[in-house]
């Protein structure tokens, strides 16, 4: 077959791209391959001719490099010669006359190394503006001062404002010192696989500043909003009592409508059902308001009566 010849006059350049990533060193001597539609670079020499045992993926797709292996070079065999072989890698040294050293680096399991590394740096990242987000919020909630109010409705907004924040941060509390374990964990993994987290080290020493700031503050939150939170939680539970006998009567009203009587007749019946449907729908939406306000304040017991009896 023929071949395209290039000519003298032929418009043909090179140009330089700008790449990101994890740069490889300067070396030399390195082997070379194209997999997967990246070119890995593998090992060589560098300036001051120590031997390089570790491997880069470059992406032509968004000009990035991404490093995939990288150790101190103790288990690389003297002077190499070295060649990848579908997905592992090859590296043959002779001592006197035989090539008698034969290594191989499983490359399957370091692409699959290579993937896991970028979405776990993502994710440890994520989930630190995650929780940084929480602790801004809930120091922010627990500096609220509910005496600061106005009137007793704005006092009372207030509080529920500081005590949802304290119930949040009691129902967190295990799940983020967990949280603050495994970032530690994830962080220490990721540095010894070569990966720059001076930034996410940062951030987990700030969040778990933070966190130590927020337990410090809830207590002190807590304890600013008891007058409030005692008018309040006086207030709170005559409204319970006070749906807790509403709920009674109707439960006796009920059992009286006429669509339980046959003779009432179906239309009539039907639409009577339809009427009590809403005005139970109505019973059920301020159940779940003053449950709500009774976990917040900490009683949540005293609407086990009403729940009782609907």
């Amino acid at each position: 077959p023929s071949h395209k010849t290039i000519e003298k006059d032929d418009d043909i350049s090179w140009a330089n791209i700008e790449v990101t990533g994890d740069i490889p060193p300067p070396r030399a001597d390195f082997v070379m391959t194209t997999m997967d539609g990246k070119i890995v670079v593998y090992g060589g020499w560098d300036k001051e001719g120590n031997p390089l045992d570790d491997m880069y993926a470059f992406d032509p797709e968004s000009n990035s490099w991404s490093c995939m292996y990288r150790s101190d070079g103790s288990t690389c065999p003297p002077r190499p010669i070295s060649g990848f072989v579908q997905k592992r890698l090859f590296s043959i040294s002779g001592s006197r006359s035989s090539y008698d050293d034969v290594r191989v680096l499983e490359f399957g399991k370091i692409t699959e190394q290579s993937q896991f590394v970028p979405k776990m740096t993502a994710r440890v990242a994520e989930e630190l503006e995650k929780l940084a987000a929480f602790e801004d919020s809930a120091l922010s909630n627990l500096s609220i001062n509910p005496n600061d109010g106005k009137s007793e409705d704005e006092q009372r907004d207030l509080l529920l404002k500081v005590n949802s924040c304290i119930y949040e941060f009691k129902l967190q509390q295990p799940a983020i010192e967990l949280q603050l374990d495994v970032l530690r964990d994830a962080v220490s993994l990721l540095q010894k696989q070569g990966v720059n987290m001076d930034k996410s080290e940062a951030g987990l020493n700030e969040a778990g500043e933070k966190w130590g700031a927020v337990k410090k503050q809830a207590p002190i939150a807590k304890e600013a909003g008891k007058n409030v939170q005692e008018r309040e939680a006086l207030k709170i539970k005559k409204n319970i009592e006070a749906f807790e006998g509403r709920v009674k009567g109707n439960e006796v009203e009920f059992k009286k409508q006429p669509f339980f009587s046959f003779e009432t007749g179906v239309p009539a019946s039907y639409e009577l059902i339809i009427k009590t449907r809403d005005e139970l729908l109505k019973f059920d939406a301020e159940l779940a308001d003053l449950a709500s306000y009774a976990r917040i304040f900490e009683f949540p017991e005293l609407m086990d009566p009403s729940k009782q009896v609907q």
